[in-house]
């Protein structure tokens, strides 16, 4: 929507669903101004008032046509000035036809449901204040999305968002697709390696059960698990230098002063 008179402006509604985490319908045109169009509701001009005021009137008049519940209904609004003529408490000093359609359209909505008006401000990055200021500004532009079957053939390229929230989702996806093939090309590189894990060394109850030498820190458990390798070595060497046969002592001659057997003596 435009700041200044009899220029484009445009108007735009966000529904959300009942947790407000999702859009179910966007809708949002040009502000009307000549009384032969089809959905001219009374702006004699342009501007940010008029695509305020226009706006509550589309979406009171989407609830009277195409919303069959009967669950109270919320309308979030950045602009007191609309909202008021809307309930009566601000009298019109111009489009005085259009705050009276607005009035109406609330009168014939409120046959149907309970409906409640909630200020918030604007430009305080509220998602949903956000996403009806972007939808606006297309229909400044002169888009139009008016049903749900409008909405549901372009819901899919976000219009809610902008341009510039589009380009830094779009920049994110691009650095995410050459980090994955960064790492794939890494992994095809080091594939044929041998990865030897470095030995990790725990804490506490870990730390004394796998070392036995109870609680000390980790440097130290370094130092004295190579201390050990190294002494080890150095017992194998010994070993094997001063390895040598060692002769087996001749067994005694238990029958060395017996006289010679002849064949009585055999059994």
């Amino acid at each position: 929507m435009v700041n200044e008179k009899n220029c484009p402006a445009g108007w735009g509604i966000a529904i959300y669903n009942e947790e407000g985490e999702e859009i179910m319908t966007g809708l949002f045109g040009p502000v009307e101004t000549k009384h032969n169009n089809e959905h001219f509701l009374g702006a004699e001009f342009g501007s940010n008032n008029t695509g305020e005021l226009t706006a509550i009137c589309e979406g009171l008049k989407w609830i009277i046509e195409n919303d069959d519940s009967t669950k109270p209904i919320a309308f979030y609004y950045d602009s007191k000035y609309a909202a008021k003529i809307t309930t009566g408490e601000y009298k019109a000093e111009s489009n005085k036809y259009l705050a009276a359609k607005a009035r109406t359209l609330l009168q014939q909505a409120l046959n149907k449901r309970k409906i409640r008006f909630e200020h918030i401000k604007g430009h305080s990055n509220d998602k949903g204040n956000d996403a009806a200021d972007e939808l606006a500004n297309k229909g400044a532009e002169g888009q139009t999305c008016r049903t749900l079957e409008q909405w549901n053939n372009i819901k899919h390229t976000h219009p809610e968002t902008s341009n510039k929230e589009k380009e830094k989702d779009k920049e994110k996806e691009d650095r995410d697709r050459l980090n994955n093939i960064r790492l794939a090309e890494i992994r095809i590189q080091e594939r044929d390696r041998i990865q030897i894990p470095i030995p990790s060394y725990g804490y506490g109850a870990t730390r004394r059960s796998r070392f036995a030498f109870g609680r000390i820190t980790a440097n130290q458990a370094r130092t004295n698990t190579a201390k050990q390798q190294k002494q080890n070595t150095v017992e194998i060497t010994h070993t094997e230098n001063t390895f040598h046969e060692i002769e087996e002592p001749e067994e005694e001659d238990l029958f060395k002063n017996d006289e010679e057997p002849n064949n009585d003596d055999c059994a």
